[in-house]
């Protein structure tokens, strides 16, 4: 697992987790404003070798998401790199579960954190990103030259700021190149999908010693009001709900999300 390193080399620890289909470059938007102040480390969940990547591992064939696999990787990064130190962590999305996971498996190393709109329990049928993720980016035939690929996007996928997000996650070698492959590097994204449903972290959330803010989507949210209604039960968890935002607010609500999330790094860290 790869590591940037962005901002103040002298600051501050902020560990950036990006999303699913996402790269480090996710973050380019908020480095000016964090990385003034604190050094961001950001590990690039990608290909390792043939059998495992940052996503998840090979079983019978199948490709799983496990978070027990980036969260130590992680946490070895951190150990032998920061010792001693209970950074903040900022994860998008999926980078989002994966810090959830850090929270409940690492406690003596997790100072707080900030997620996009992701729930302790699995994907369930009934949030608005079930559908789209499990009905729609499966159907996406990446086996044709671009254009006819975006005609494909465009039909597929109505709204045009998920459609551009969808577009920016996408590979081509070359221009006339005849298909195209996912940038986060998975080894066949539309089975990964399928093969998985986010697993369920319910089972050891009361070892989460520290604050995690959730900001939650209300349209196309990958938290269902079961999920919602029972994190809000517990302390650990802060919601800050975005009214109109999608599960990817990273992009629909890029400054309320920068500027929300270094209002609580500067919090956690005493910064005036």
């Amino acid at each position: 697992m790869k590591f940037d390193i962005k901002g103040n080399p002298n600051g501050p620890i902020v560990v950036c987790i990006h999303g699913l289909m996402g790269a480090p470059d996710d973050f380019r938007p908020f480095i000016e404003a964090w990385g003034k102040e604190f050094k961001l480390l950001i590990p690039e969940l990608a290909d390792i070798g043939t059998n495992v990547s940052g996503y998840g591992i090979n079983v019978d064939g199948k490709e799983r998401l496990i978070y027990e696999f980036s969260a130590p990787k992680i946490i070895e990064y951190l150990q032998q790199n920061y010792p001693g130190k209970k950074p903040f962590f900022a994860g998008i999305s999926y980078g989002g579960k994966i810090t959830i996971q850090i929270a409940e498996t690492y406690p003596e190393f997790f100072g707080a954190g900030v997620v996009t709109d992701v729930g302790v329990g699995p994907l369930g049928k009934s949030s608005g990103l079930f559908k789209f993720v499990f009905e729609v980016v499966p159907k996406l035939n990446f086996n044709q030259p671009w254009k006819e690929l975006r005609k494909d996007l465009k039909k597929q996928i109505p709204d045009p700021m998920l459609r551009i997000l969808i577009q920016s996650h996408i590979h081509y070698d070359s221009k006339d190149a005849p298909s195209g492959t996912w940038k986060g590097h998975a080894y066949n994204f539309d089975s990964l999908l399928k093969n998985s449903r986010l697993e369920n972290q319910w089972g050891q959330v009361d070892r989460i010693q520290a604050p995690i803010y959730i900001f939650k989507a209300t349209e196309d949210s990958a938290i269902d009001e079961n999920d919602y209604s029972e994190m809000q039960k517990y302390d650990c968890f802060k919601f800050i709900t975005l009214e109109g935002a999608n599960h990817f607010i990273q992009i629909n609500n890029c400054d309320d999300f920068r500027d929300r999330t270094l209002a609580l790094i500067e919090d956690f860290y005493e910064i005036q």
